[in-house]
């Protein structure tokens, strides 16, 4: 695509190439990662990304080129972490390994009014941006969340690490056999199963005027009622 507007000299505005927190990778401690941050991708998605970052920013001395970054996306219409929700629906609290867990979120609004932000502002052209929440949640108080919001009492479930592996492995075969694709593979457990998905989103902040809207409950209450009204739930 970019390609093609360079050789048919196509004057565009902005390209936005919308890449993942994946393709940075998780940190290795509790500080969020900002933009200057090695990337070090732990699975084929997130490398993936990368790859597509490097050809996005290889052509920004010729097209209006930025690159986003969201972390895990929620809200209406969502069904990859529909499966959280559901979890908790069932009245189960799911933790994976030995101790806590912290990740970074995003409500959909919040990403999209980051996005449009990026497309408009001239301080973007060229540059790359972690759009989320700016609060930090831990696994155990998303869940706290999204039980409370669904009036559910949870129990906790532990669940160790070489279980999840030893169910992907399966599954990942079984698929293979089936010809179908399977829900959890080894790579999805390798990624949920990192202690810190964190990112800063100072820079859009600063630079775009970006401010969060929704924080996790607000943004859970909005797609628990879009969840329920659609049958989801």
């Amino acid at each position: 695509m970019l390609e093609a507007y360079v050789e048919n000299n196509q004057q565009i505005k902005r390209f936005v190439y919308i890449s993942s927190q994946a393709a940075v990778g998780p940190g290795k401690d509790d500080q969020p990662l900002d933009e200057t941050a090695p990337c070090n991708p732990v699975t084929d998605y997130g490398k993936s990304k990368l790859e597509g970052e490097k050809i996005v920013l290889e052509f920004s001395s010729k097209l209006p080129v930025t690159v986003i970054r969201p972390p895990a996306v929620y809200g209406p219409r969502d069904s990859d972490i529909l499966s959280f929700f559901k979890v908790a629906n069932k009245g189960f609290k799911t933790l994976f390994g030995k101790g806590e867990s912290y990740l970074s979120l995003c409500y959909i609004e919040d990403l999209v009014d980051g996005i449009i932000l990026a497309a408009e502002s001239p301080k973007a052209t060229g540059q790359i941006y972690f759009i989320a929440d700016d609060q930090i949640y831990s696994w155990r108080e998303a869940f706290r969340i999204v039980a409370k919001v669904l009036n559910k009492k949870t129990i906790t479930l532990k669940i160790p690490k070489v279980f999840l592996y030893a169910i992907a492995f399966v599954s990942e075969n079984v698929a293979r056999l089936l010809g179908k694709p399977t829900v959890i593979n080894v790579q999805k457990v390798r990624e949920i199963t990192q202690k810190y998905w964190l990112c800063d989103v100072s820079k859009a902040k600063r630079e775009l005027g970006f401010s969060p809207k929704y924080p996790f409950e607000e943004g859970t209450k909005k797609t628990v009622r879009w969840y329920k009204e659609k049958g989801w739930l």
